[in-house]
């Protein structure tokens, strides 16, 4: 049946999201709630200024959200304390986990559980709007997919180079250096542009142009670099090499397409680059 639906609402969002809950050993029912939780999070006051109207720091802020990461954990430490055969998940690794001897804190824990949520769900959902808008955009590219061995994950990686989910990354200056001109004391903050570094027409030629068969596609710094690369690199690559084949597969060339009044309209957080829509509409079958 012909119809229309929105790819970002269907698909982008809710894949990622329940790879996620799965991996952190969450119940399967609560992905959509805890997507809304993160999403609420993610274009909140709360990341730059750790308060809002209802409360200071994420507890206070987003009590419902904070509460359940906090029931979560709580019930999982007490069975790794009892010995209780535990599930094998992200979780319980993280409560397992231990530097020097040292385990993490439950605020710790709790930190990193809803940075795995919110990080998993809004990076990778980006970088699989992205890369749907560039193949619903450009239909010849489905053709190369379909046809190229290889050319999928060349393109994720080009996904990644020329449309970053995250616009800046910060990171701290270590020792008194300089960039160019620009002297940086040691202590001080420095906001990397992804956005501009990945088009460095020193290392990418026509580093506006998305190219499929780019041959240093992967030498961007989307996910960092060195001890500070992002832990979930790796998942958000699988995440959407899967994604689109399975797109691919699902619905042959001709299939679906852009809706004709369709117009990009990018997410709410001014840091993050992807599709705040994508409505589509399916041809018959």
């Amino acid at each position: 049946m012909p119809g229309r639906a929105d790819l970002v609402a269907a698909y982008s969002v809710p894949l990622p999201n329940r790879v996620t809950v799965h991996l952190l050993g969450f119940p399967a029912e609560d992905a959509d709630t805890i997507a809304t939780w993160a999403g609420e999070l993610m274009v909140s006051e709360f990341p730059r200024t750790n308060r809002t109207e209802r409360g200071e720091g994420f507890a206070g802020a987003f009590p419902e959200f904070a509460g359940y990461i906090d029931e979560k954990v709580d019930h999982r430490m007490r069975d790794v304390e009892r010995g209780t055969d535990v599930p094998d998940d992200v979780l319980t690794r993280l409560i397992q986990l231990e530097v020097e001897g040292v385990r993490l804190s439950r605020s710790q824990l709790r930190a990193l559980t809803r940075n795995l949520i919110t990080g998993g769900l809004t990076t990778t959902s980006q970088l699989l709007g992205n890369l749907l808008h560039q193949l619903l955009s450009t239909p010849e590219l489905g053709d190369t997919l379909r046809a190229e061995e290889g050319a999928l994950a060349n393109a994720v990686e080009e996904s990644l180079r020329i449309a970053p989910p995250l616009l800046f990354l910060a990171r701290g200056c270590v020792h008194d250096t300089s960039i160019g001109d620009s002297p940086i004391a040691a202590g001080e903050r420095v906001i990397v542009g992804t956005g501009s570094a990945n088009r460095d027409e020193l290392l990418f030629e026509d580093g506006d142009e998305f190219q499929v068969d780019r041959p240093n596609a992967d030498q961007h710094l989307t996910f960092g670099y060195g001890p500070h690369v992002c832990p979930g690199a790796a998942m958000a690559r699988i995440v959407a090499r899967i994604g689109i084949a399975a797109f691919l597969e699902r619905f042959p060339p001709g299939s679906v397409r852009l809706a004709e009044d369709y117009e990009f309209e990018n997410v709410p957080t001014f840091f993050e680059i992807g599709p705040r829509r994508l409505p589509v509409d399916t041809a018959a079958r």
